[in-house]
């Protein structure tokens, strides 16, 4: 009976061709200050132990599984090589990464949050410098994320303007 299933699995990956991942995988990138880290935990609690590290711009894959602010991720450069994240430090896209001297433009103030879309930091008014260490729709500033249309390089230390 063994066999007879490995045959019958045998033939429908020939059919079929390769496994591959799924069409609902996501792939998400870490966005954090470049001297720290995002935690990875065992579960979806902010008080769950602690399975690894990952750094500004690292690459994670994920199923789309959410609970509790956090998402399921696998595909890690950690041990344990899968664990959650919290959503707060996940971007789709990949930020560019580097250093730049930057100008908040409003028409007012801006809010600086402690996350990509988490809470208020606090205000920035227009007029206010930043350093920008990661750019893309959320940057990672010296002053916490800040969304990228508010904010206008005005001087780069290491790359070119994004």
């Amino acid at each position: 009976m063994k066999r007879l299933l490995a045959v019958i699995y045998i033939a429908i990956c020939c059919l079929n061709g390769p496994i591959t991942a799924s069409a609902s995988e996501h792939e998400y990138f870490i966005i954090c200050q470049p001297d720290s880290f995002v935690n990875v935990r065992e579960r979806p609690r902010m008080h769950s132990r602690e399975t690894g590290y990952l750094f500004l711009g690292d690459k994670v894959l994920s199923s789309g599984e959410k609970r509790n602010g956090f998402i399921r991720c696998y595909g890690l450069s950690t041990e344990a090589g899968e664990g959650w994240v919290y959503a707060g430090f996940l971007v789709e896209e990949a930020p560019e990464i580097g250093e730049w001297s930057a100008m908040v433009v409003s028409n007012g103030r801006v809010a600086c949050r402690y996350s990509v879309g988490g809470d208020r930091r606090k205000w920035l008014k227009s007029g206010s410098e930043v350093t920008v260490y990661a750019w893309g729709e959320w940057c990672a500033t010296s002053e916490g994320f800040i969304k990228g249309e508010y904010l206008e390089i005005v001087a780069s230390t290491e790359t070119e303007k994004p």
